[in-house]
């Protein structure tokens, strides 16, 4: 089995395109499969959300002076 990795900037109506038959052609098909899981770095942030690992603020001043 081959694993490929695509990118797909979803602005132009041609990517919206080939993304609708990406999806179209993998539900008719078995042997495709489409990962939709998050990325490691979205991963670590949604554990880090779970487990209180964020900074909270009461402004945006206050946000961007902790930036």
């Amino acid at each position: 089995m081959s694993s490929y990795t695509i990118k797909i900037t979803k602005r132009s109506k041609k990517a919206k395109n080939f993304l609708m038959f990406l999806l179209d052609y993998a539900k008719d098909n078995d042997f495709i499969s489409i990962d939709k899981s998050p990325n490691p770095v979205t991963r670590k942030a949604m554990k880090d959300a779970r487990d209180g690992k964020v900074t909270k603020v009461e402004s945006v001043k206050e946000l961007f002076d902790n930036i």
